[in-house]
């Protein structure tokens, strides 16, 4: 007779996913789905927003030092408070110990995050970025250390750099009255 274990019930499962992210050169692939463009040439989305090309998402964050990054922790979505700076394109962020080194030194593809609104005019701005998070490596250091300098860690225990390079960049920009 051959006996059958069973798993318990409340056994952790652990699933591994790997996910390969591949980006179409085309002219909408950073930008999402347009439903217009108005008579100035700007491409319009579905809900009336602006959308934004890379080199002007770039812009609006030039002045940024504030943002939000999603990653996963303990098989659940976070969203962490991050400074951060650019590097060549390149989000530069401080990492204590914690949820952000963790998904760093696991390469999570993440999104990062930043928007900005005037509460009286209601105009407003987004700007999110994916691609993978790493650690900054002792020989990329040296390139980044004087953006990373800004990066002002939130934590007296940040003692690493994590660095995402976006592979997806998406901005939209709102206007009250603005009609396509």
């Amino acid at each position: 007779m051959v006996r059958q274990r069973t798993a318990p019930a409340c056994a952790a499962l652990t699933i591994e996913l790997t996910i390969e992210l591949t980006i179409d050169s085309g002219p909408c692939a950073l930008r999402g789905d347009a439903s217009d463009v108005d008579d100035r040439g700007v491409e319009i989305d579905q809900q009336g927003f602006e959308m934004l090309t890379p080199a002007q998402c770039a812009d609006l964050l030039q002045d940024c030092r504030l943002g939000r990054l999603a990653v996963v922790d303990h098989a659940l979505p976070v969203i962490v408070p991050i400074a951060f700076t650019l590097c060549d394109g390149d989000v530069i962020m401080s990492a204590g110990p914690g949820t952000v080194s963790r998904a760093a030194a696991a390469r999570q593809i993440v999104c990062f995050q930043v928007d900005r609104a005037d509460e009286v005019s209601l105009e407003a701005w987004s700007v999110a970025m994916v691609g993978p998070l790493s650690i900054v490596s002792g020989s990329d250091l040296d390139s980044v250390a004087p953006s990373a300098i800004r990066s002002v860690p939130w934590t007296r225990h940040a003692a690493n750099f994590a660095m995402l390079r976006p592979h997806v960049v998406t901005g939209r920009r709102f206007r009250p009255g603005f009609v396509a």
